[in-house]
């Protein structure tokens, strides 16, 4: 994958763990009905190339489950922008949206299956979520900069649409 080994996957047979690389998967010429990249894709410098590959490794038919993903065109990313929360620079090199991602997909034979906001059934959901975000735009308090420290602290890692999870399946 252009120069980047350092992405393993990994693989559990007949109870044993295997990581192996990318690179490995695609000289050895395996292939896989499903590839899951939770939290994975935003701390990728070529992702284009990831794509790639991973269209490589599928299956005819084999799916790429993308899941807790940051959502860079979310309601809290709008709002705080640089602030938000799933800056976490260096870590978080990239900020995608579904429509980023379906492009990429698209480029490389994988077509949206389906798509879902997971965080209605998450741990970190508060009835108040709403309530609070709605009130701190009609307060002021939050600010597309120069925010507080008061503000920056309470800022949620969670809210509605904050994470991307996408099924794709290729198509050739």
């Amino acid at each position: 994958m252009k120069g980047d080994d350092n992405l393993i996957l990994h693989k559990n047979f007949e109870g044993k763990n295997y990581y192996i690389s990318l690179s490995d998967i695609i000289v050895e010429n395996l292939s896989f009905d499903i590839v899951i990249l939770r939290g994975v894709i935003e701390h990728v410098p070529d992702f284009r190339g990831l794509f790639q590959s991973l269209s490589q490794i599928l299956t005819k038919g084999g799916y790429l489950f993308i899941t807790a993903t940051p959502n860079g065109s979310s309601p809290c990313a709008t709002l705080y922008r640089h602030n938000w929360v799933q800056h976490h620079y260096p870590s978080h090199i990239q900020h995608f949206s579904s429509h980023h991602l379906d492009y990429l997909a698209a480029l490389n034979n994988l077509i949206r299956v389906d798509s879902i906001d997971l965080y209605s059934d998450s741990p970190y959901k508060k009835d108040t979520d709403i309530e609070t975000f709605c009130d701190s735009i009609q307060q002021g308090t939050i600010r597309y900069t120069n925010h507080c420290q008061d503000n920056l602290n309470s800022l949620k890692h969670a809210f509605f649409e904050s994470m991307l999870t996408i099924l794709y399946q290729y198509k050739y």
